[in-house]
């Protein structure tokens, strides 16, 4: 008896080992011959990889604007209290954009939801280059509602990874973010001493712009399987266990 469930749990291992897989490829599986899985293997973990680029390109487009912000504000007009409004509705902003972009997950998939969250800081950057003005300081602050990549990119990794190495490759998000996230400051603080704190956005903008192409047109949709698919395959791996013993009976 034991023997059969070490067996049934290795069936349940390399069954939602391959539907990994072909999530992360697009839906197509190469399992007939040990080349085709490595093949497989090597385009999983090119996915990750991408998933992580993105998050260090986040991180980075993120942090290169936000030490300049206070001293952009300053130079249009703003005090301290307009300064600190200005953050609230940042933070209100993204309070609000959280569940939205979880829906957005489900309803359009992972791939989708990281390119509308990276979009969004394109936007943000663009509209901060374009500023002259306080109101237009606040205005730049609403595209954040859709700037979650962290949580896209959470979803991203959850789709495309086994569960028992699913916490290792979440814990890696945070060390790219991490890159993005020491390099951002200084290279902001270079680059507003030379273009100036409106150059420092628009940089932003064309570096986040350009990992958006690759991100669409690389990642499979990494959409999550219908509750009702994981039902049934939850019901039937239970009518297959309770007929083996009954057969062994007979």
């Amino acid at each position: 008896e034991r023997e059969r469930e070490r067996n049934t749990e290795r069936e349940r291992e390399t069954l939602e080992k391959r539907r990994i897989a072909r999530d992360s490829l697009g839906g197509e599986t190469h399992h007939t011959n040990p080349s085709s899985t490595l093949l497989c293997n090597m385009l999983s973990e090119r996915n990750l990889l991408l998933v992580y680029l993105n998050m260090s390109v986040y991180a980075f487009g993120f942090w290169l604007c936000r030490p300049v912000l206070p001293y952009l504000s300053k130079q249009l007009g703003a005090d301290a209290a307009t300064f600190g409004f200005l953050r609230t509705t940042f933070n209100f902003v993204q309070l609000v954009g959280g569940p939205l972009m979880g829906r957005l997950v489900d309803l359009r998939g992972a791939r989708f939801a990281l390119v509308v969250a990276q979009m969004g800081g394109v936007c943000n950057y663009l509209l901060l280059f374009l500023s002259t003005s306080v109101p237009l300081l606040f205005l730049s602050q609403l595209p954040t509602l859709v700037q979650h990549c962290f949580q896209a990119a959470q979803a991203c990794i959850s789709l495309m990874t086994h569960p028992d190495e699913r916490p290792k490759k979440l814990g890696r998000l945070s060390l790219f973010y991490g890159i993005g996230f020491v390099a951002g400051p200084f290279v902001g603080g270079q680059l507003s001493s030379i273009f100036g704190y409106h150059g420092v956005a628009l940089t932003a903008a064309c570096i986040t712009l350009c990992v958006v192409p690759v991100t669409y047109f690389s990642l499979p949709p990494l959409k999550a399987p219908p509750t009702s698919t994981k039902q049934s395959e939850e019901q039937e791996k239970q009518q297959q266990q309770q007929e083996q013993p009954q057969q062994q009976q007979q």
